[in-house]
């Protein structure tokens, strides 16, 4: 918060400013149907912006780098296949499914329900939202967490996708074709910081790249802005 004004006034100055970023990307953005596949938190944050139905099951969700993949490589498989509650297994502080493959060619994948207070409700809102994936209009933004060599194959396999897709990435690496850098990249929690509010900006850290071009199918392969400051100083 700015030091030198009280809680209430930021939060007013901050609202203000985040709807009116909004509304700008809302204009620019041209389709309304399409869907984000993420293995983090920034798809429902970017369909909120946009005002957009959630027309994704991976919402609210976090994917390891590896399962992520897999899933993405055999979307209809997976969402067809059953969900079971490992949350006890795993110990986490939060809800943790497993899809169960039901052959020997897939492997099961752990979906970390992280924003959903059941393994129940979480459930629930995986099925319905698996229901309204447009296969025809498929966006994949897979932010990588792996700091140093990813695993061979990796980034061969996620630009191998049908659609839109973009890694977001702590710095370059080999196989990645469309991605972007982003300031303080090199956070061991990346996948955090990339989802934080910036200040009175109205925007969060992952904004600084143009999303709306990207869904416009106009934005460059790759963007590096490590150099950017994130409060558009100089």
């Amino acid at each position: 918060m700015h030091p030198a004004l009280p809680k209430p006034l930021f939060r007013l100055i901050r609202s203000i400013r985040s709807y009116m970023f909004c509304r700008r990307v809302r204009r620019r953005v041209r389709a309304r149907d399409f869907t984000l596949i993420t293995n983090n938190c920034i798809g429902g944050l970017l369909y909120n912006q946009l005002g957009m139905r959630f027309l994704s099951p991976t919402i609210n969700i976090a994917m390891g780098d590896e399962d992520y993949i897999a899933f993405c490589k055999d979307l209809r498989y997976y969402t067809a296949c059953p969900l079971c509650d490992v949350s006890a297994e795993s110990k986490k502080p939060y809800p943790v499914g497993r899809l169960i493959p039901q052959d020997e060619a897939h492997r099961p994948v752990e979906l970390l329900f992280v924003h959903y207070s059941s393994f129940a409700e979480a459930a629930d809102r995986w099925i319905a939202r698996a229901g309204r994936i447009n296969y025809e209009k498929l966006v994949f933004i897979y932010t990588c967490t792996v700091r140093e060599t990813p695993p061979r194959g990796l980034f061969s396999a996620f630009e191998s996708l049908p659609g839109l897709k973009l890694s977001i990435l702590q710095r370059p690496a080999e196989g990645a074709l469309h991605y972007c850098i982003l300031p303080s990249c090199d956070k061991e929690t990346q996948s955090q910081h990339l989802l934080e509010s910036l200040g009175m900006t109205g925007y969060r850290l992952f904004n600084l790249y143009d999303f709306a071009s990207f869904l416009n199918g106009e934005a460059p392969d790759a963007v590096d802005l490590r150099g950017v400051s994130p409060y558009g100083e100089s």
